[in-house]
């Protein structure tokens, strides 16, 4: 899809940082990770402009959604609204959990979940 748009949401609204990016302009890709070291767990964004038409992305195949743990959502939620996104409502769930969902530009959903801290 858009990188750029998807940029906003994982950089701007989800407080992910660039670890790396590589190859040529043609079909670049970026490695976000929420600590910048290209190492850890991240998401790579492809962008191939070699391709004749866009790929044909089949969703929902054995999974619906990701989920990452978030430190604060209520300043992720703050940071997705102010990228122009629109994410789910933060809701109280079992275990001392709160959790919401978000949808990438492209139809990714994400369970963003937090989690209390332990007295």
């Amino acid at each position: 899809g858009n990188v750029e748009r998807s940029m906003k949401f994982y950089v701007d609204g989800l407080g992910m940082a660039i670890g790396t990016q590589m190859g040529p302009p043609q079909r670049h890709e970026t490695i976000l990770t929420f600590g910048g070291d290209p190492r850890s767990a991240g998401i790579i964004l492809l962008s191939d402009r070699t391709a004749a038409a866009p790929p044909v992305i089949a969703q929902s195949n054995g999974f619906d959604r990701v989920v990452l743990r978030m430190a604060d959502l209520t300043a992720t939620a703050a940071r997705l609204r102010a990228a122009g996104f629109t994410p789910g409502e933060i809701r109280d769930v079992a275990m001392g959990y709160r959790m919401m969902l978000a949808t990438d530009p492209d139809g990714y959903r994400y369970e963003l979940v937090e989690s209390r801290p332990r007295s």
